[in-house]
């Protein structure tokens, strides 16, 4: 079977790689499950909820959470309590106030209540890099939230903080594509939520499109910057002519190829099959395999 037949079958069988243009449309998502750690403080006559304790950090049961928590006054404590189950486990790092406070984070992020899922999004997202493992927070959120306007304040936030965060989010978003499943941080990451906060990111800021595509392929084109160039290229090529096929398009198509290969081999071009899937679509991609056809064994 050669490459290309083998192309077809993937695009075909990936029912979950879909592209991510503007003109997608997000079904809404039922209330995420209360997930979640505890404070350690419960103030008397706080109602709270009970919840899993997704890091199997205490490994006894449940932890519990404040039903309606002061979320500023928590995350602001200059040294938060963490609870009696997560003590011994934070004492043995380095800053064990600041690793607290990140999964206390985490967990409010967790929490049943959209309300309190709100206020943590927007502590988090006014907070400093040094101070806060933001971009984690804040990529998690966008992925693994199932309120719609909850998904698209997290990608607000993101937008709002710069290159470095947005590059941050592509990062985990890729890694999580590549691998779905336990993200090593309590939450479970499939590829269709993936390309849902691929749609919600770039939705919430049209504008940054120049910047978003940059950032996806640099993330997708495993960190390299000469491959990041090529897929550019081929995106901006696509826009452009809406073709791989023919003329001067086939041309640059296969010169493009000819130079991933250079980079990459093989590996490197299967690889910028999907980047070019997600921001312009299968066809493109299916014509971007034609148009390789020869080019290194392809």
């Amino acid at each position: 079977m050669s490459n290309f037949q083998k192309l077809i079958d993937m695009l075909r069988k990936r029912a979950g790689e879909v592209s991510i243009q503007p003109s997608s449309v997000l079904k809404k998502q039922e209330e995420v499950a209360a997930q979640g750690l505890s404070s350690g403080v419960i103030p008397t006559g706080q109602k709270t909820v009970e919840v899993p304790d997704p890091w199997d950090v205490g490994k006894t049961g449940p932890f519990i959470l404040e039903q309606k928590p002061d979320i500023t006054a928590i995350l602001s404590a200059q040294n938060p309590t963490p609870p009696p189950k997560m003590a011994d486990w934070t004492k043995h790092y380095q800053d064990p106030a600041k690793i607290t406070r990140e999964y206390l984070a985490m967990a409010y992020m967790h929490h049943p209540s959209a309300e309190v899922r709100e206020a943590t999004i927007r502590f988090v997202g006014a907070q400093p890099r040094e101070e806060l493992s933001v971009g984690l927070l804040l990529a998690q959120r966008l992925t693994v939230e199932r309120t719609e306007s909850l998904r698209r304040l997290a990608a607000e936030a993101i937008w709002s903080r710069g290159k470095e965060e947005l590059l941050e989010t592509m990062k985990y978003l890729a890694g999580n594509d590549e691998h779905p499943g336990d993200d090593g941080n309590g939450a479970f990451v499939s590829q269709t939520q993936v390309t849902g906060a691929l749609q919600t990111l770039r939705d919430s800021n049209p504008a940054g499109e120049r910047e978003f595509n940059h950032a996806l392929l640099y993330a997708w084109c495993w960190h390299d910057e000469f491959l990041t160039e090529f897929g550019q290229t081929l995106i901006d090529l696509w826009q452009n002519s809406n073709t791989y096929m023919f003329g001067q398009s086939r041309t640059i198509a296969r010169d493009i190829g000819i130079k991933i290969h250079a980079r990459g081999g093989i590996n490197a071009m299967e690889m910028m099959i999907k980047p070019v899937t997600l921001l312009v679509g299968q066809s493109a991609a299916l014509e971007l395999g034609t148009a390789w056809e020869g080019i290194g064994g392809w």
